[in-house]
């Protein structure tokens, strides 16, 4: 079989240390698995959040834009309307955004944990929670924007600016988190040759040895 025990009574002392071995190495390779499948949901995410943020800039300057008095009424009808339709496509993205069926991950509702390694200890827990960025959320609603003057395009900009710097701090965050979980990978993936080394010690017979043995065996048993 090519083990050094396949029973207990083969030698019970190497037998728990190779299976208690083998046990954490498959555990850890669980929790690499883990680690991989919380990249791409935070990537996801990551990637819905630059589109929002791509869409706040949009936003942005067609308010710039209605600053400008010399717009007729209808002009700015027209900006209006764009710009319902852009919050109307930031609320697609943030509640089509999601994983696995997890469901919306940027409507304010997405908290989840990910175990990144082989044990209960908190520090093989990995806690993510992401904010609301739906167009309500940020401020960039038909109720919260108006561009009649250039007086309202100021304060819609103040608004649009906190908006804009809520997406980016997100953006932060889930770098931030995304780094950690490198650095998670980079470790398990280091601390299972090691173990593969102990678990081949104590649970893998010495093949060469064994061919030799057998050899003799064989010898003696003609020479008989």
């Amino acid at each position: 079989t090519g083990q050094r025990t396949i029973l207990p009574k083969d030698g019970a002392a190497f037998h728990a240390i190779s299976k208690k071995v083998d046990l954490d190495i498959r555990a850890k390779g669980m929790a690499l698995d883990n680690a991989g499948d919380a990249k791409d949901m935070l990537s996801l995410a990551e990637a819905g959040l630059l589109r929002i943020g791509e869409l706040v800039g949009n936003y942005r300057d067609l308010v710039v834009r209605a600053g400008n008095d010399t717009l007729t009424p209808e002009q700015r009808d027209d900006i209006n309307l764009e710009l319902e339709n852009i919050a109307m496509a930031i609320d697609e993205i943030a509640t089509r955004t999601n994983f696995n069926e997890t469901g919306p991950m940027l409507d304010g509702t997405f908290e989840a944990t990910f175990q990144v390694g082989p044990s209960e200890l908190d520090t093989n827990k990995l806690k993510v929670k992401i904010g609301d960025f739906s167009a309500k959320s940020l401020g960039l609603d038909p109720d919260s924007i108006h561009i009649d003057d250039n007086h309202d395009t100021m304060m819609a900009l103040s608004g649009i600016d906190i908006a804009f710097g809520k997406v980016q701090d997100q953006l932060i965050r889930l770098g931030r988190i995304q780094s950690e979980l490198t650095g998670l990978v980079n470790i398990l993936s280091g601390s299972i040759p090691p173990e593969e080394a102990i678990r081949s010690l104590y649970g893998d017979a010495d093949i060469q040895r064994q061919q030799v043995d057998l050899t003799r065996l064989r010898l003696l048993s003609q020479l008989a």
